[in-house]
C-alpha cells in the first residue's frame, strides 16, 4: 500500500469515527437544547454533554448551533484538547460578536497557538465578554493582563454581570478569574434586599 493510500485510509477512518460521535444521543440532545433556546443553555457547560476527546467536527457542530441561539449567557468550553484548535476560536469569535454571551471559560485548550490567543485578546473588544478564564498553563502573564484589561473595559457595556435581576444566572457563573457574584454593586443590592426583607418582618 502506498503512502498516499495510507494517508487516505487514515482520513477516511477519522471521518468515520467522527461521524459516529456526531450521531451520538448526547450531542444531538445538546444541539437541540442550544437551537431551541432551552433554559439549560443559559449557562452552557459543554463537558456535561461531551467527552474530553471530542473532535473538531463535534465542536464545529456546537459552535454552528450557537450561532442560532439567543439565550446562552455563559459558555464553558474547556478541556477539549482534540476539539478546540485555532479554527474553532475563529468560529467562537463569530458567536461572541453576536453579544449574547458575557461569561466564558476556555480552560485547558492547549492546541490553540499563542498567536491565536493574542488575536483573540483584541477581538474580545468587539464582544460583551466581561468574565473569562483561560488556563495560565497556556498563556503568559502579559497576555493574561491584556485579556483582563479588555474584559474590565467591557463591563461598561452592559449590566447583566451585576444585575440582581440576573442573579439566577450569575450564581452559576463560577470558575472565572473573577466571579461575577463578587461584584460590589451586586453585593450592595443583595444587602439592600436582605435589609428590606428584615424590615418587613
Amino acid at each position: 500500500i502506498g503512502l498516499d493510500e495510507t494517508e487516505d485510509l487514515k482520513r477516511r477512518s477519522y471521518r468515520k469515527a467522527g461521524k459516529g460521535k456526531l450521531d451520538s444521543f448526547s450531542l444531538q440532545n445538546l444541539l437541540h437544547i442550544i437551537k431551541t433556546n432551552d433554559e439549560r443553555a443559559q449557562v452552557l457547560k459543554l463537558h456535561h454533554f461531551l467527552s474530553p476527546d471530542s473532535n473538531v467536527e463535534i465542536i464545529d457542530e456546537v459552535l454552528e448551533a450557537l450561532k442560532e441561539n439567543v439565550n446562552c449567557q455563559a459558555l464553558y468550553m474547556q478541556n477539549f484538547e482534540r476539539g478546540v484548535l485555532d479554527r474553532q476560536i475563529d468560529s467562537l469569535v463569530e458567536v461572541l460578536k453576536r453579544g449574547n454571551i458575557w461569561c466564558l471559560n476556555l480552560g485547558e485548550n492547549g492546541k490553540v497557538t499563542m498567536k491565536r490567543w493574542w488575536k483573540f485578546s483584541q477581538e474580545l473588544k468587539s464582544t460583551n465578554i466581561t468574565h473569562l478564564y483561560i488556563s495560565e498553563h497556556y498563556i503568559d502573564q502579559k497576555l493574561k493582563t491584556s485579556l483582563r484589561d479588555v474584559i474590565r473595559e467591557n463591563r461598561k457595556k452592559h449590566d447583566r454581570h451585576k444585575s440582581i435581576q440576573n442573579l439566577c444566572t450569575i450564581e452559576k457563573c463560577t470558575n472565572m478569574w473573577w466571579n461575577p457574584i463578587n461584584s460590589k454593586e451586586l453585593q450592595a443590592a443583595l444587602s439592600e434586599r436582605k435589609a428590606a426583607k428584615e424590615m418587613e418582618k
